[in-house]
Order: structure tokens, then C-alpha cells, then sequence
């Protein structure tokens, strides 16, 4: 937990009982924020999200539809938080590969954010089912090297943890792109098998 959170932790045992303490970074929140949790780090993150067809001034954001797949829950409410900041609508959270397609059939999200290992199962035995029902994904990993992906999922766009906000924003530009391009391909509907 301390990697993942860019933070440090610490048990202690005496006679009273068990005391747990986390120590992490956190930004100034406004106090609308206050009951939210925030995991945000100053780190620096890589991405490869494809941008040079549109610039991110001019892209809209708001309202997009996300499906976050995750399995641990303090990752998962950092993404959600930064999300919902940018204006995106989280549709719902998964954390487990089995259930992912049925998920993405009962949410119709423009976009999934996708941890590729969960509970020590790697996602790519569903991604060409969700490539096939249009939803673009995001995987989203520790994993810095591109060539510990199967080939077939190596071109696809990715995000490191911890996870930076630019980032995150530049790939909810695309999708929100992909979406728009959707709607108007197919007259308003999404175009996802049912």
C-alpha cells in the first residue's frame, strides 16, 4: 500500500490492541472535498493516450461516461475523485474480470479505465470482447514496460500508477472524442451488442 500511495505505513502491537498508521501526500482540498478521499501525488506519470487529432482546450469532458475496473479500493476512489473533478461520470466500479462484459452491457460506458492485473488475474482474455462492443480502454498499470503486454494489446492506451491528473484528462479527451464520433456515426446510439 505505501508504493501504490506514494506514502509510508506503520503497525504497532501493545497491550491495548492494534494501531495501523498511513501517511500519505493529499492537496489542499476545498471543503466540498472534505468527506471525499484523495490520494493525489505530485508525481510525474507516463501515458501514451493519442491527442494530435484534437487539442485538449477545445474537447469537452464533462459528462463522460466511465466504467472503472480496479481491485484495490484506494486506487479505485482516487481515479473516481479525479473523474468526477474533471467532470466525468463514473458508472460504475469492477474489480473483478469475470465481471467486466456484464458491466460494460449494463452500463454503456463511453470509456473503462482498466487495471490489467486483478486479484493476480491479468484482463486480457476479455479485452477483445470489449474492443469488439466499441468501448475504448484505458489500461491503466505499475507495469512501466510495454512489452510485458501480449502483442495484441501492446498499441493500446495506457496510464501509469500512481496515476497523474493530465493524464487522466488527456485520455478522457479521446474518449470523449471516440464517443462524440460514435453518436454521430450511429445516430445516437452507442452501437454497443446487447
Amino acid at each position: 500500500m505505501s508504493y501504490d500511495l506514494v506514502g509510508t505505513a506503520g503497525l504497532d502491537f501493545d497491550r491495548e490492541g492494534f494501531r495501523c498508521t498511513l501517511t500519505f501526500p493529499v492537496p489542499q482540498l476545498r471543503m466540498d472535498e472534505v468527506r471525499q478521499p484523495s490520494l493525489l501525488t505530485d508525481e510525474p506519470s507516463s501515458v501514451r493516450i493519442p491527442t494530435n487529432r484534437h487539442r485538449e482546450s477545445k474537447r469537452n469532458i464533462t459528462a463522460v461516461r466511465i466504467l472503472v475496473v480496479e481491485d484495490e479500493g484506494l486506487i479505485a476512489l482516487n481515479l473516481e475523485l479525479i473523474l468526477r473533478r474533471l467532470g466525468c461520470e463514473v458508472v460504475g466500479l469492477v474489480s473483478k474480470v469475470g465481471d467486466i462484459v456484464d458491466a460494460v452491457k449494463k452500463h454503456r460506458p463511453d470509456g473503462i479505465f482498466l487495471d490489467v492485473n486483478l486479484g493476480g488475474r491479468k484482463v486480457f482474455d476479455v479485452l477483445p470482447e470489449l474492443i469488439n462492443l466499441g468501448v475504448p480502454c484505458v489500461l491503466s498499470s505499475g507495469y512501466g514496460d510495454p512489452m510485458l503486454f501480449p502483442p495484441a494489446f501492446r498499441n493500446l492506451p495506457r496510464i501509469a500508477k500512481p496515476f497523474d491528473e493530465s493524464a487522466i484528462r488527456r485520455a478522457c479527451i479521446e474518449i470523449a472524442s471516440l464517443a462524440e464520433a460514435r453518436q454521430a456515426h450511429s445516430g445516437g446510439d452507442l452501437g454497443l451488442i446487447t
